[in-house]
């Protein structure tokens, strides 16, 4: 979400500890430049249907769950149209080989980044899961050693 909306302008998580010292569940609200939401949600209990939903005033469009694997998606418009479209659904190593082959592309000619996921947008994400964690006090092992 942070590839199309940017960094949150506020941000707030809720989470719960797993008895095993991992997180059991965690859920994030972020508000955006202009008003726009987003809600996440990842939990360690059970199996979700993991799909997408990006909500516009011109349309809606929804994922097929797993969304971070090949499937299908549908647009939906306030007046009733739906355009659909089919692809089965995949595991997720067979979505990976394109961003391996973007890589591998990248690096064969000398760049330090790939064009379609700039390394600003990873660092702007990884910054946001950053701040989540901030919030529910979650450390990595190693983390409290590092120096400010």
């Amino acid at each position: 979400m942070t590839e199309v909306l940017g960094r949150p302008q506020r941000l707030h998580a809720m989470g719960q500890p797993h008895p095993s010292g991992v997180n059991a569940q965690l859920s994030a609200v972020m508000q955006f430049e202009g008003g726009a939401q987003a809600v996440v949600n990842t939990h360690v209990h059970s199996f979700t249907p993991t799909c997408a939903v990006i909500a516009g005033s011109a349309a809606t469009l929804s994922v097929d769950g797993p969304f971070n694997m090949p499937g299908g998606f549908e647009l939906r418009f306030p007046h009733g149209e739906r355009l659909r479209y089919e692809e089965p659904p995949g595991g997720h190593f067979e979505g990976l080989h394109y961003e391996a082959a973007a890589v591998a592309r990248s690096i064969a000619a000398g760049e330090t980044e790939s064009p379609q996921r700039l390394l600003a947008s990873s660092i702007q994400t990884l910054e946001v899961a950053d701040d989540i964690r901030r919030q529910l006090s979650i450390e990595f092992p190693g983390e409290g050693n590092q120096p400010a």
